[in-house]
């Protein structure tokens, strides 16, 4: 499966090459509903969007801001979210590119992006993600991921 990571902006915009079977997974800040929600300009040409709302945060991030404020609506990506995910990329297995977006395509983009390389066994593209300069993974993210793959497989 391929796989791009784009930022909102392009995101809205991208166009799914007709010979391939293409998904989304549209991640944005909870509270931004309608960022999330923001119609695709060829939406009928995904076989089908995922849509996922958490912050870029790590957890030392949170758990410091939750000691200053502890009622701070801030969240990281959550063990269900992380299982959401890799069973919409399980479900569709058969597509031929997988498109990940967030608000600017560097952090939570990426990470999704590395989870699910890492549950496709494709280490090459997780390298090539993780060597780029275009991207700074969440390794918070990364690593529920990769806890979530074995909850998948089984």
């Amino acid at each position: 499966m391929k796989l791009e990571i784009h930022s909102f902006q392009s995101a809205l915009r991208l166009k799914p090459n007709s010979n391939e079977k293409t998904i989304m997974i549209r991640i944005s800040d909870p509270g931004y509903e309608k960022e999330r929600d923001a119609e695709l300009l060829y939406r009928e040409q995904y076989v089908d969007v995922l849509k996922v709302s958490f912050h870029d945060l790590t957890d030392k991030q949170l758990s410091s801001i939750l000691e200053r404020e502890p009622e701070a609506p801030y969240q990281t990506i959550t063990k269900e979210q992380a299982i959401e995910i890799l069973s919409f990329i399980q479900k569709c297995k058969d597509c031929d590119k997988v498109i990940i977006h967030c608000s600017a395509g560097i952090s939570r983009s990426s990470a999704v992006a590395i989870g699910v390389t890492r549950f496709l066994q494709d280490k090459e593209r997780e390298k090539s993600i993780r060597d780029s300069d275009n991207y700074i993974p969440n390794e918070t993210i990364v690593d529920r991921l990769i806890e979530s793959i074995g909850l998948i497989k089984s």
